[in-house]
């Protein structure tokens, strides 16, 4: 039978130091595959484990083998099979402009997972201090800067108290992951988790694969406590008796976010009795919500609005990016945008089991919109988001009659001080004027969420 098999399947894998070619089902890793495309023939089906990590542009290796591939046989066809169906940016890997996918054919629901035993469930931990990176710098894809976090985060007396904090929480976890910002910042979180008694080891991409190999494989078998990550613990990595998560790296990447979760809803004998706990010292939750109920959204034909800050010599309104004021050139120090310590603590739910009909969003984005079918009355559609996630809608009937009319007056009241125009198109037009919630209070009983409270306490009208 191992010999049939060896006729049917073939690996082409580096790594793993095989080159077959001509079996009818070949394993593979992209980087051998795209290295060795005219070496193999015609298939009639790809499947792609991790699709995620498909660019929804036409870039990339796995777009450039597919492309080949299809010139040998145009009636090829693609399967992809994620975890998370959306890109870094958040958005769906079947709604781009370029998407390779087009439909989204099967999907289960974590909490269904969850129940079969096919996941295990995760609690927040209620941690003394949380890092609000909400002036960070971020790229264009939405994640942040990185050299502009850790600049901020990778502070001594930081890492001592979340160490300290961590330490506490996590003293009867057996199995312990700490995700950073950049090496050194990992660096000086695992001197300070030794100094705290925890077992601690630092993984990172530059270190050895036989060492990095050895790290995993201990932390494995229980023989070694924490490993402190940055970069190589989050895809394909798996050690199903992490039981506790010390969350370090802020993040705006709804894969990034579910991935680090992720590694510890791995069943295992350790959390058969009490879920993993999730030590979030981040606003990753605040913003980015509950694992299980992050979506993908289609891409947006807008840009999001700069981020500034003040300059503190001539007060001149500069791009956050800036080094100098380009004002009056002062120059820019580190300590002028220093980051937001919420030493309120923080327990924010990790996983939504439904046992709350009312959810309260901090509101970081809204899009306007002309909603209008056939024959109908227009309406003015809105659209909030919280981090990368779009959690609520609601449509405001500014060219109607009688109540409808009434509710959209009340509406444009709260945040604008200008008389309610009489169409859909005018308000629009005004738009970028309108006040915003600081968060959003939101019904889930229904199929449809209802907005039940506005808080504009930090922008009064």
């Amino acid at each position: 039978m191992k010999n049939r098999l060896r006729d049917i399947v073939g690996v082409l894998s580096a790594s793993m130091k095989r080159f077959d070619y001509h079996q009818p089902i070949i394993i593979g890793t992209i980087g051998t595959i795209f290295r060795r495309i005219d070496k193999i023939g015609k298939f009639d089906l790809i499947i792609i484990d991790e699709a995620h990590l498909t660019n929804n542009d036409n870039v990339g290796m796995i777009r450039s083998a597919i492309e080949k591939l299809t010139e040998r046989n145009p009636a090829l066809r693609v399967c992809g099979l994620t975890a998370t169906p959306f890109r870094g940016d958040g958005v769906w890997l079947h709604k781009a402009k370029n998407s390779l996918f087009t439909d989204v054919a099967a999907s289960v629901e974590m909490m269904e997972l969850i129940k079969e035993g096919y996941l295990c469930k995760i609690a927040p931990a209620k941690t003394s201090i949380q890092f609000d990176a909400s002036s960070v710098k971020r790229f264009g894809s939405g994640d942040f800067v990185i050299s502009e976090l850790d600049s901020l985060i990778n502070k001594s007396d930081f890492t001592r108290e979340a160490c300290r904090d961590m330490a506490k929480l996590g003293a009867d976890r057996k199995s312990w992951i700490v995700f950073c910002v950049t090496v050194d910042h990992a660096h000086n979180v695992g001197k300070e988790l030794v100094k705290n008694g925890i077992d601690a080891e630092v993984i990172t991409g530059m270190t050895p694969k036989d060492i990095r190999a050895g790290m995993i494989d201990r932390h494995r078998s229980g023989e070694l406590q924490c490993l402190v990550s940055i970069g190589v613990l989050t895809t394909g990595f798996d050690s199903p008796g992490t039981d506790f998560i010390g969350m370090l790296r802020n993040t705006r990447s709804p894969i990034l976010w579910v991935q680090m979760i992720g590694r510890a809803m791995r069943p295992h004998p350790n959390k058969k009795d009490k879920p993993a706990l999730i030590a979030d010292y981040t606003d990753n939750s605040a913003v980015m919500g509950p694992v299980n109920k992050i979506q993908g959204r289609k891409p947006r034909s807008f840009k999001m609005e700069a981020i500034t800050k003040q300059c503190p010599k001539c007060l001149s309104e500069c791009a956050l990016g800036l080094r100098t004021c380009f004002s009056c050139g002062h120059i820019f120090d580190v300590q002028d945008r220093e980051i937001k310590l919420n030493r309120d603590a923080s327990g924010l739910s990790i996983l939504d089991e439904g046992h709350s009909e009312f959810r309260t969003y901090p509101v970081t984005d809204i899009t306007y919109s002309r909603h209008a079918k056939k024959g109908k009355t227009p309406s003015l559609r809105v659209d909030y988001y919280s981090g990368l996630r779009r959690v609520t809608s609601e449509w405001i009937c500014i060219e109607h009659q009688g109540y409808a009319w009434k509710k959209a007056l009340r509406w444009w009241e709260k945040r604008i001080d200008s008389p309610i125009p009489y169409s859909v198109g005018l308000a629009l037009d005004q738009t970028s004027k309108l006040r915003w919630p600081d968060t959003v209070t939101v019904d889930t009983k229904n199929k449809f969420s209802t907005i039940v409270r506005y808080d504009f306490n930090k922008h009064p009208l």
